[in-house]
């Protein structure tokens, strides 16, 4: 009893987390930032609307003056965003004006994301698991379609016949 107990706590647990994972992917916050590019960022910082500039990995979150929406735009591999800027045409006396914040990138939803493309593969893995302890404790009769049953008769048990039983 106790083992069958585990085994439905085990699937609905598991049951609950595929159900959880579904809904955060499919209900996320519609409030993203807009999508900028780096050229409009580099003349939003010499018309002097940029307050502060924060990075993270390659994600860059713009905040404008003036209380506006922040924004959001994305830096070139390995290559420093200020050097970036200052090919795009920024004045240096303006750049240095902008509070620029480096973060250091999370890895949290890394794990996540394995996570919900692992978890089909552990789902199934686990039915076949139910399935096979399901198999052992019949004592294999799946396979055993083809073996005989025949029972060897000796002579000294003695027959019962119908007049026996019906009395």
């Amino acid at each position: 009893m106790n083992a069958n107990w585990s085994r439905n706590a085990f699937v609905y647990l598991l049951i609950l987390v595929a159900g959880a994972a579904l809904f955060f992917n499919i209900y996320r916050p519609d409030e993203a930032p807009e999508q900028v590019s780096l050229s409009q960022l580099a003349r939003a910082i010499n018309a002097g609307e940029v307050e502060s500039i924060r990075v993270n990995g390659q994600d860059v979150q713009v905040v404008l003056d003036k209380n506006q929406p922040p924004l959001l735009t994305r830096r070139e591999q390995d290559i420093p965003l200020t050097q970036t800027l200052v090919d795009l045409g920024v004045q240096p006396d303006k750049l240095s004006q902008v509070k620029i914040q480096y973060d250091a990138p999370s890895n949290g939803g890394n794990w996540l994301a394995l996570f919900i493309n692992l978890l089909p593969l552990i789902f199934i893995a686990g039915l076949f698991f139910i399935l096979f302890r399901q198999t052992q404790g019949s004592n294999n009769q799946a396979l055993s379609f083809g073996k005989s049953r025949a029972r060897l008769f000796t002579g000294d048990k003695p027959t019962v016949t119908f007049a026996d039983v019906a009395g």
